[in-house]
């Protein structure tokens, strides 16, 4: 439970410092390098071992739980997208 409020703590933290959260170049180079990969991790299909993918943990996982294995160019680490986003009609 303690990791899923980490997204909103470090959101509070930025804006504090008066800092600003990267843009969506800027969060795509940290997450996959300028190298030409799909993923952070290379461009090896998804499984257990590099991510939670297709409800395959079936809740949300612990910060750093595929590191390092799913690290980024760049050291990064949780760059892959853990939760599906839901879309309502309006």
């Amino acid at each position: 439970m303690r990791g899923r409020c980490l997204p909103f703590i470090l959101l509070c933290q930025v804006m504090m410092a008066g800092q600003r959260l990267p843009s969506e170049s800027e969060w795509e180079k940290a997450s996959r390098g300028n190298d030409g990969r799909i993923y952070p991790w290379g461009n090896q299909a998804t499984d257990a071992r590099l991510c939670n993918f297709d409800r395959k943990v079936g809740d949300t996982t612990s910060v750093g739980q595929y590191s390092p294995q799913d690290d980024s160019p760049y050291g990064c680490a949780d760059m892959a997208e853990k939760l599906q986003r839901k879309r309502t009609s309006a």
